[in-house]
């Protein structure tokens, strides 16, 4: 289990939205950091959840082309970022809801033009249908592991400790054996385990850190992470 990380209050997400309280020219940058943002981070997932639609399939949607026109419209409006503060919903949940909703607008323009069949069939899902929603956190979850990984492996090779991340790669990623490891880099195996544990614990930090700069609460992040690293290193 990870240990237990102390963390601020507040997150870069609750900064964007106290900057945009501010008004003028601060809360307009505010706007476009939070849309970069969301582009970067959320492209990927959200296409994965409309993937597994059933509008999307009925309807024959390309995920990415609905992706692309929600992300490079539909935040671009006023008071998009607002109602997401006021929503009390977390990021992910208000994106999903406003994908879901595009969606429903392709399916009923699509009914209006007589494809009953097509209307009946996708009617009845729902924003959070269990399967979208966990096509979604897979690849969301994917996308912050291979983030944090990528930031370990630049900070220890900076710090002259690239060599732990090595050992941490070899075994999780590579499904490398301790002794293994140990015998190609001149290790003992106890040596090994040690490199492996710090690094982990660097890797959990920085989860941690990426969780909550997303806006997800500090007991939800550790609970998180668990899940985020079990599933990646789990070989059943």
């Amino acid at each position: 289990m990870p240990e237990h990380f102390p963390t601020t209050a507040r997150t870069w997400i609750d900064e964007q939205f106290a900057t945009i309280e501010l008004g003028g020219d601060a809360a307009a940058d505010a706007r476009v950091r939070l849309r970069s943002h969301v582009m970067e981070r959320y492209a990927r997932p959200l296409s994965a959840y409309v993937r597994a639609t059933s509008i999307a399939r009925a309807l024959s949607l390309d995920a990415d082309d609905v992706v692309h026109d929600f992300l490079a419209h539909r935040l671009s409006r006023d008071g998009f970022f607002e109602r997401y503060a006021e929503s009390n919903l977390p990021l992910r949940r208000y994106l999903m809801n406003g994908v879901f909703f595009l969606l429903r607008e392709r399916l009923a323009d699509r009914s209006a033009r007589g494809n009953e069949d097509v209307a009946a069939l996708a009617a009845l899902e729902s924003p959070a249908a269990t399967n979208a929603v966990a096509a979604f956190e897979r690849a969301w979850a994917e996308g912050i592991l291979e983030l944090a990984a990528e930031r370990v492996a630049q900070d220890l090779e900076a710090s002259g400790d690239g060599l732990a991340w090595e050992i941490y790669r070899r075994h999780f990623i590579d499904g490398h054996s301790y002794d293994a490891i140990g015998r190609a880099l001149g290790l003992a195996a106890a040596e090994v385990r040690n490199e492996i544990r710090r690094a982990g614990r660097r890797l959990e930090r920085t989860l941690f850190d990426i969780l909550r700069a997303e806006g997800v609460s500090e007991t939800a992040a550790e609970a998180e992470l668990r899940q985020i690293l079990h599933r990646a290193t789990d070989r059943n």
